[in-house]
């Protein structure tokens, strides 16, 4: 474990290579050296700020914090840029720009993607870098940090050595940049190495930075769910709030499920989006036969040729998505919403998902990544409310819990009056029946599940 904090000059920016932060290495020879695939050679882990290339989206100076790594799978002689959210630059000829972990899930089954984290410039962060190496003949390695305490990209079930007298013989802390063209200044303090996690000092950054606080900011939505034909399809809604377009790119998946061991998925997603006037803005059946370009260029594009794939550019407002069967087909499928220019003013306000809830791996299922440190956050699974607006077979008693990036439970409630009522209502939220389900809580940055279930087993549109 390597802990330094760390801060940026306010006006830092270089253009081109820009290596820079925290890193553990193993016999490091030098830059442009490939390691030995046989993992008898060397290792090395960095944890930077750094744009490789393009832009990602949602990126700006001093770049998106990531892994500069050299390790025995190495892509280019001159290292690989592992980012939270999977994606590996550079582009390889097999996989593209997935990360080993998405492209061979069956070989990294504890790897989550996360968001990614921009830092401010100006501004004091607590970085801290842990790699295991691992056992000789097991892929139980692992790369992992935390910023300010919070995990922000874990690379687990990694085999980077086969022998155990290569063991991380080096700590190093740095700044290297080419080109510069400006003074570019980058602090760093109190630093220590260990061998458990260390953490933010009790007392907090070592040097306040006064710097505006982020607005709350999902990053990502998503819902997952057994869609069915009729009134029972995928039904996906989202407001886009403040005074500035917005550029979203929306996915319907199902055959890419399997690949995580959902069964009975939907063989054909398609995508319809709707305005909140009930106009249909665009339709799309298979990802590549529109946007093909423009949505690979955004290294999100589904995994499978018959999954659907939506790029917008809307204006603020209220917009419904709705995912069905190209066929009529039925199966689990999952809708997700990516922000991709999240320093837009406006932002992804919300996601409502109606669907038929089952039981064990057919619940309904939601998702989210905010992107600010402190998210006030309310989930709703709404039943009985439902009725009122004529929709048959409701959810008769909704139960929702709420999940952290770690499968722990952060919360659960089943009659939103139980607890929480006072600050529920506060909200302006508070569902019209008392057997509806409520949680508000306040978020720090990462991913979280919402689970919405029906009591004893019950089922329903939810």
């Amino acid at each position: 474990f390597l802990r330094a904090y760390t801060k940026f000059d306010p006006e830092y920016s270089v253009n081109g290579s820009n290596h820079n932060g925290l890193r553990l290495s193993a016999n490091y020879p030098g830059p442009g050296i490939m390691p030995p695939a046989d993992g008898t050679g060397f290792f090395l882990f960095l944890l930077q700020n750094h744009i490789e290339g393009n832009l990602r989206p949602g990126e700006a100076v001093p770049g998106y914090s990531h892994i500069y790594a050299y390790w025995p799978r190495q892509r280019s002689a001159f290292g690989d840029h592992w980012y939270p959210d999977g994606i590996v630059k550079p582009y390889a000829s097999d996989i593209g720009n997935q990360g080993e972990w998405m492209a061979f899930p069956s070989q990294y089954p504890d790897f989550n993607p996360m968001p990614n984290f921009l830092p401010e410039r100006n501004r004091w962060y607590c970085y801290e870098l842990m790699v295991r190496a691992n056992t000789p003949g097991q892929s139980n390695g692992e790369v992992k940090y935390w910023i300010d305490g919070t995990l922000i990209s874990d690379f687990p079930n990694l085999n980077i050595r086969s022998i155990d007298t290569l063991k991380i013989d080096e700590g190093h802390i740095g700044l290297h940049a080419q080109h510069s063209e400006r003074v570019n200044k980058k602090w760093y303090d109190n630093v220590v190495i260990a061998t458990q996690y260390i953490g933010p000092m009790a007392s907090g950054s070592p040097i306040p930075s006064p710097t505006p606080t982020a607005p709350a900011q999902l990053q990502n939505i998503s819902s997952r769910l057994l869609i069915q034909t009729g009134n029972n399809v995928g039904i996906a809604g989202f407001v886009i709030g403040g005074s500035e377009a917005k550029k979203l790119f929306i996915c319907g998946l199902g055959p890419t499920l399997t690949q995580f061991n959902v069964t009975g998925v939907m063989p054909n997603p398609t995508l319809k989006l709707y305005d909140g006037s009930g106009s249909l803005i665009t339709t799309n059946d298979d990802w590549k036969s529109t946007q093909e370009a423009a949505i690979t260029a955004t290294q999100l594009a589904p995994r499978n040729d018959v999954e659907a794939a939506v790029l917008a550019t809307l204006q603020p407002g209220a917009y419904t998505v709705i995912q069905a069967d190209a066929s009529g087909a039925t199966g689990v499928g999952l809708l997700e919403v990516y922000d991709l220019n999240p320093l837009a003013s406006s932002r992804l306000l919300n996601l409502s998902t109606r669907g038929l809830v089952q039981t064990g791996a057919r619940a309904l299922i939601a998702g989210c990544s905010v992107a600010a440190d402190s998210n006030d956050v309310i989930a709703r699974a709404l039943g009985p409310s439902l009725k009122a607006l004529g929709v048959d077979n409701a959810l008769a008693d909704p139960i929702v819990t709420l999940y952290d990036s770690n499968a722990n439970v952060i919360a659960a409630n089943d009659n939103w009056k139980d607890s929480q009522q006072s600050a529920v209502e506060s909200t302006g939220l508070q569902p019209p029946d008392d057997l509806d389900a409520v949680i508000l809580a306040r978020l720090a940055r990462g991913n979280y599940t919402a689970i919405v279930t029906g009591k004893n087993g019950s089922v329903g549109i939810g």
